[in-house]
């Protein structure tokens, strides 16, 4: 059914198939198509589509004759694609065709800075409600690790600009799983290595946006305060420079004022 759907059919090709019809490669000719997910396609789907890559033409299914193609594909996945060609599991030569221009784009919870930015975006998305996100709110939605990623964040926004009560979304309007993000969830059922890891990016986070939110947004006076928050792994001072104190924050999703 994939196969029928990316590339058409004719008709008499498979049960049901009553007319002929085009596929999505068609639909895309002079275009872009993009492809979701292209590290769940069959071995045979993948040689579909190394042919498009390669030779620029493709068959409908159930059709003798060849058809030209002029398409731009873009792909995405979350698979490991190296680790899939070395286990065999995604043919090399599909890979290295597509492998042109890779662009990588960590998850929600690893660019968290990212988040205020994203949410007036769907804000602006739900037509007829007005709502804003307090401080607060962004704050410890910033904590909360979005497991489903920015399309988690996207219905979370689109639900709370319809159910919530006022004006401003408070954190008191955010769900008990957000509302309760605190970096440290669940520690004790963690190893040791990565519940303290997660204990101190909690610690850290909630420590610099405290100290921001007590020097009014004063970056200057907030690196100086917040220079021994962790150890420099060069000598035993706990001591930082201001690029440093910088990166720290906008790793750790802490905004300015």
């Amino acid at each position: 059914m994939a196969r029928s759907e990316l590339f058409g059919y004719v008709r008499g090709a498979f049960t049901g198939a009553s007319e002929t019809r085009s596929g999505l490669v068609e639909a895309a000719q002079g275009g872009t198509l993009f492809l979701d997910e292209v590290g769940e396609l069959s071995p045979g789907l993948q040689l579909q589509f190394l042919r498009l890559i390669q030779e620029r033409e493709f068959r409908r299914l159930g059709e003798t004759s060849i058809r030209k193609s002029n398409v731009r594909l873009i792909t995405e996945t979350h698979c490991n694609l190296r680790k899939m060609v070395r286990d065999g599991t995604f043919r090399a030569d599909f890979f290295y065709r597509l492998n042109v221009v890779p662009l990588y784009l960590p998850p929600l919870r690893k660019r968290q800075s990212d988040l205020p930015l994203l949410v007036a975006h769907f804000c602006q998305q739900v037509h007829g409600y007005t709502r804003t996100f307090s401080p607060e709110a962004l704050h410890k939605m910033s904590c909360y690790d979005w497991p489903g990623n920015v399309r988690e964040l996207q219905h979370e926004v689109a639900r709370l600009m319809v159910m919530g009560k006022g004006k401003i979304i408070q954190v008191s309007d955010l769900p008990p799983r957000i509302r309760g993000a605190n970096g440290k969830d669940d520690v004790f059922e963690q190893p040791f290595k990565d519940a303290r890891k997660a204990v101190l990016r909690w610690f850290t986070r909630e420590y610099l946006h405290r100290v921001l939110m007590q020097t009014r947004g004063n970056v200057g006076l907030g690196d100086s305060i917040s220079s021994c928050v962790w150890p420099n792994t060069v000598s035993s001072r706990q001591i930082t420079k201001r690029s440093t104190a910088r990166d720290k924050r906008h790793k750790l999703g802490v905004h300015e004022f």
